[in-house]
């Protein structure tokens, strides 16, 4: 899995993708989803899909054609209400990095 750098402080740490999914990604998606009172049928778990190079992407520039129009029937008012879901959740995955470099990092001390 990919290192995603996460910000602490004034550091930075890695985070495997694999635990920022589970640690961050899927649960804010969910609170989300409840939040807006919003349910889903996506099937969540990862799966691991290894594919071959596409003979499309090598042969050039890729070009959208067709852009899919929402279905009014999928179109629900937002709940306005303001929340942290997001920045408590990053939080928490901050708080398993281990290094500070304020505290880990300090400026020589000279004896004079």
């Amino acid at each position: 899995m990919p290192n995603i750098s996460v910000k602490k402080k004034d550091s930075i740490g890695f985070v495997k993708f694999d635990a920022l999914y589970k640690t961050l990604l899927r649960p804010f998606f969910a609170a989300v989803l409840n939040k807006h009172k919003l349910t889903s049928a996506l099937i969540l778990d990862p799966a691991l899909i290894e594919l071959g190079t596409s003979e499309i992407s090598a042969s050039g520039d890729v070009a959208i054609v067709v852009k899919a129009a929402q279905d009014q029937v999928f179109t629900f008012p937002p709940n306005e209400e303001e929340t942290s879901i997001g920045a408590d959740l990053l939080a928490k995955v901050s708080d398993t990095i281990a290094i500070d470099t304020a505290e880990s990092f300090l400026l020589p001390r000279y004896i004079a």
